[in-house]
């Protein structure tokens, strides 16, 4: 039987911390490469191996938050905000595996999309999306 999870019982964090080392450990690295936020607006951040074609030197990282979804960017020379070259135009929470190989075409060079779509997103359904990834509240 599962768990029911609810918003604000600390939940959606959980879910987000799961799926982020899901993620991460998709595309190679491990959750110590991670930076996360599930307050406000829940927010990833992964630093990556990676080097995206074109961007020799910069490092890269990818950027996830419930209303954009998963973004590729680079760090800028100046230390100043991240340098967005890729957003992923399908699912909000594609599986892990998706955007390993997402992140790939990107980092090769295949893909460049940097149009932004702002979601509206209901916590509640968020929140039951992530939880999949927490072996805890399986079905």
């Amino acid at each position: 039987m599962t768990q029911p999870l609810h918003e604000g019982d600390g939940t959606l964090g959980a879910g987000l911390q799961a799926y982020a080392a899901s993620v991460a450990d998709a595309v190679g690295v491990g959750l110590e490469s991670c930076c996360l936020e599930a307050d406000e607006q829940a927010m990833i951040y992964l630093a990556v191996d990676n080097r995206v074609a074109g961007f020799t030197g910069r490092d890269a990282a990818l950027l996830w938050d419930e209303q954009t979804g998963w973004a590729v960017a680079m760090e800028s020379a100046s230390g100043e905000d991240l340098i967005v070259v890729a957003v992923h135009q399908a699912d909000l929470l594609p599986a892990p595996a998706a955007v390993a190989r997402w992140l790939t075409q990107v980092t090769d060079g295949a893909v460049r999309s940097v149009t932004v779509r702002k979601r509206q997103v209901d916590r509640a359904v968020l929140t039951r999306r992530l939880s999949r990834y927490v072996p805890a509240y399986r079905d």
